[in-house]
């Protein structure tokens, strides 16, 4: 007897960008402009590029989407993953965490139409993937409720 197999992909990141810390801790969201999800709230999400490492990949599309440069970068400890239908396979999808020093102006390129600096609990009530808020959880106690882990920074990221 023969079984099918689901393939395991990881072909994307998705990025908390948090600036801030504590009470005062904000996250950016962006509206989505095209796509299946058009008019949604969301983290930065964006392809791995062929030979990129994915904490390259979360750094360049922080800047490609936002315009902003990330201060510090780390593991947020959590991969979403989700089945893909169309190509039936299992997306796991690294999400990471890039500082910044405070909230400030954000230079949108055409994937989004507007954004947000909103508190976690506010992004948890926005985002539409149930993996963005589960991740974003683990962001409130890892993150903004305690000083960031110096082990989880993403050492090869120098500004």
């Amino acid at each position: 007897m023969t079984f099918g197999s689901v393939p395991i992909q990881c072909r994307a990141v998705g990025v908390v960008v948090l600036a801030g810390s504590g009470a005062g801790a904000r996250v950016l969201l962006l509206k989505r402009g095209t796509g299946s999800f058009i008019g949604e709230w969301s983290l930065i999400t964006g392809r791995i590029e062929a030979d990129e490492p994915a904490w390259n990949a979360a750094v360049r599309e922080v800047h490609e989407e936002a315009g902003l440069v990330v201060a510090r970068l780390y593991s947020a400890g959590y991969c979403d993953s989700f089945y893909q239908p169309d190509s039936n396979g299992l997306e796991i999808v690294p999400i990471f965490v890039a500082a910044i020093d405070a909230p400030g102006p954000v230079t949108l390129n055409d994937e989004n139409t507007d954004f947000r600096w909103v508190t976690a609990q506010e992004a948890i009530a926005l985002v539409p993937f149930h993996g963005h808020r589960i991740a974003l959880a683990g962001v409130v106690h890892d993150f903004i409720d305690r000083p960031h882990q110096k082990w989880r920074r993403i050492r090869q990221y120098q500004p």
